[in-house]
């Protein structure tokens, strides 16, 4: 079961990171940062996330951990002509034995409404369904349009 590391589709590109760099948890934190109101509205980390070391914690902690665990994958989402990270999609409580995890995500505030999460969605499944998983779950609150 092994996760791409890179998914490439017509408007984005998808990468897990292979080893955390202070250069992208600083990368991170400034579009996190920018969109913390938007965010903090339907997930809690932005109250814990509050420097590019915060940021770097997690991208060492979480993300690497449990990528090489195989207990979930973080695809940093890149606009794929600017280069520029819009946001995070990550399949996390992989259950190799459930065949089954499930997604969250969250998308700059800037790049909200230009379906892009809908486009890299649809590319994560069909990952993760080539991979032999038969069960994804998104948890969604229905105000967030």
């Amino acid at each position: 079961m092994d996760f791409p590391k890179k998914i490439i589709t017509d408007r984005l590109i998808l990468q897990l990171p292979q080893k955390p760099t202070f250069k992208l948890a600083e990368e991170l934190y400034k579009v996190a940062d920018s969109s913390r109101e938007s965010i903090l509205k339907w997930l809690p980390w932005p109250e814990k996330t509050n420097s590019p070391e915060d940021e770097f914690n997690y991208l060492q902690n979480w993300v690497n951990k449990n990528r090489i665990e195989k207990k979930g994958y973080a695809y940093i989402l890149r606009e794929a002509k600017s280069k520029q990270i819009i946001g995070v999609l990550d399949f996390l409580h992989v259950d190799k034995d459930d065949r089954s995890g499930e997604i969250g995500y969250w998308l700059a505030t800037s790049a909200v409404g230009n379906g892009y999460i809908s486009e890299a969605l649809r590319a994560l499944e069909r990952v993760i369904f080539d991979l032999g998983f038969n069960r994804i779950v998104i948890r969604n609150d229905t105000r967030n349009t």
